[in-house]
């Protein structure tokens, strides 16, 4: 790892400008979190035969639920976007605190989430990258991977597996298969939600170490 040092604040300017995306990140994981939970309740119901969307004769309870869905899907197309862009300025403060020794740029910390099959496993090594190196951590071979990450990246991958299953069962299975479909679907949305959770104290925990551990060496630069 080079020597730390800050050229005209740059590095001070990026802190400031993750601190914004922080705030508004977290409120966004927030909103994708309660309309995730409220979205399982409502796949549970389904599941149980308590609600029908499907059915003609819908009413406000299935039309609240709707809105539920509908609301999620907003959210968290939203906070893709929004949490890429803290991604991307999370990294950016590496490279304006002078380290050099990294193995993601800002833009592929962000490119690799859209880039099939490398997508798997490509955006946990750079959140393990990040979060490691923010924190003043060796992230060589072999080096340690902090838990949140272990489990905010385990439950989004197999959120989405257990989602395009759900999907299938209720492509393929028809009426029958609504139940079924639905009780995979609200697993998969407790997944996210769990997963959102675990993203947004990485998002804290990177934001507080870029703060004291990478702040402290601007200070003694």
């Amino acid at each position: 790892m080079a020597d730390i040092s800050f050229q005209d604040g740059s590095f001070q300017h990026g802190l400031q400008v993750l601190e914004a995306r922080t705030k508004i990140t977290a409120i966004l994981i927030w909103i994708v979190i309660a309309l995730g939970l409220l979205m399982a309740l409502g796949e549970l119901s389904e599941a149980a035969g308590v609600i029908d969307l499907a059915s003609a004769d819908a009413g406000i309870v299935e039309l609240i639920v709707g809105l539920v869905y509908t609301g999620w899907l907003i959210a968290f197309a939203i906070s893709v976007v929004v949490i890429g862009l803290w991604i991307h300025r999370a990294h950016a403060n590496l490279l304006a605190a002078g380290i050099d020794e990294l193995e993601f740029s800002p833009g592929w910390s962000v490119g690799w989430f859209f880039v099939p099959i490398a997508n798997l496993f490509k955006p946990f090594q750079a959140m393990r990258e990040l979060v490691n190196t923010s924190n003043g951590v060796s992230n060589s071979f072999g080096g340690e991977t902090p838990g949140d990450v272990k489990v905010w990246w385990g439950c989004y991958i197999i959120g989405n597996i257990v989602s395009t299953i759900s999907v299938r069962i209720e492509l393929n299975a028809g009426p029958d298969g609504i139940a079924a479909a639905a009780l995979m679907g609200a697993i998969s949305s407790i997944l996210t939600a769990a997963s959102a959770w675990f993203l947004l104290k990485i998002v804290r925990d990177v934001m507080e170490a870029q703060r004291s551990h990478l702040g402290v060496n601007a200070t003694f630069a």
